[in-house]
């Protein structure tokens, strides 16, 4: 258990599921932090809750002069283990940038709240199957962002590569915690972070080159569902969707941006590879052999 003075919390927050323990802070110090539970409609403290408290919520509010550009507010709540919006507060987005997810093992990673408001603000486009077909014969490179072992079971044709995620390399004991839960829980080797993605990156491919990224479900940007756009054509306010659908591949937009990539040579796969595959486009891999 880590007390509250392993680190110096910026409005940060703390949030708990299990042995998956993540603490979220910031980089910007702003005063020290305070133990009090409750959090007031009308002020919003700077708050530190033990990371033994399963359901504690997360707040930010991280403001920085009157031309600084704004982020919409969220935090993490933990009885629905989910972020939600919050319009109280608002965000500087360099600052916000810089609020990190650190868990148990692994490396630290952008909260998904930021990487979608920043992927939405430059305009990273989701493309069909189809159209990412047609691009590939027009310079751009499909990259396959899921683990090596599952890409080399299947993939799309001419695909290559680079992980985000690697199997767990710790031997500490959350590292051994972590991979005897996935294992005897989920039947599945224990996964974290590539901490030389940004590394890889630039190891592998040109600078700002065209990339198709591809996980194997997709994930989206637009917030809510449309389940029935001939009688909601605006579709339908979903709170699980505040942020849309997070995935490995618009992880690694987010990771491919840091790295320099411009937003016009980064697009991911509507549906993934699942959709890929169902589709019909040519796959590659030990299952087709």
């Amino acid at each position: 258990m880590l007390s509250s003075s392993s680190f110096t919390p910026a409005r940060a927050c703390v949030s708990s599921r299990g042995t998956s323990t993540m603490r979220t802070t910031t980089t910007h110090s702003r005063g020290g932090p305070s133990s009090c539970p409750a959090r007031s409609r009308s002020a919003l403290p700077a708050t530190w809750m033990d990371e033994a408290i399963a359901k504690a919520n997360a707040s930010v509010n991280l403001k920085k002069g009157k031309d600084a550009k704004k982020m919409s507010g969220f935090r993490y709540d933990g009885s629905m283990m989910r972020w939600i919006k919050d319009d109280r507060i608002q965000w500087d987005r360099d600052q916000a940038m810089a609020t990190m997810a650190r868990p148990k093992t692994g490396e630290a990673y952008t909260v998904w709240p930021v990487v979608w408001q920043t992927l939405t603000d430059e305009g990273v486009k989701m493309v069909t199957c189809e159209e990412a077909s047609n691009m590939t014969s027009k310079g751009w490179t499909i990259v396959d962002v899921r683990l090596s072992g599952d890409y080399e079971k299947q993939h799309a044709a001419g695909a290559i590569n680079l992980p985000l995620f690697r199997y767990v390399q710790g031997t500490e004991m959350w590292d051994q915690i972590k991979k005897f839960v996935m294992m005897t829980a989920l039947a599945m080797m224990a996964t974290e972070r590539d901490p030389d993605y940004l590394e890889m990156i630039k190891s592998e491919l040109k600078p700002n080159s065209k990339v198709i990224l591809m996980c194997a479900i997709g994930g989206t940007l637009r917030v809510g569902t449309n389940l029935r756009p001939d009688k909601y054509p605006n579709g339908n306010a979903d709170p699980d969707r505040n942020f849309g659908r997070e995935s490995r591949a618009l992880k690694a937009a987010y990771e491919f941006y840091r790295a320099g990539w411009s937003a016009k040579n980064i697009v991911f796969v509507e549906g993934g590879l699942q959709q890929w595959r169902y589709q019909g486009f040519e796959m590659e891999g030990e299952d087709f052999e």
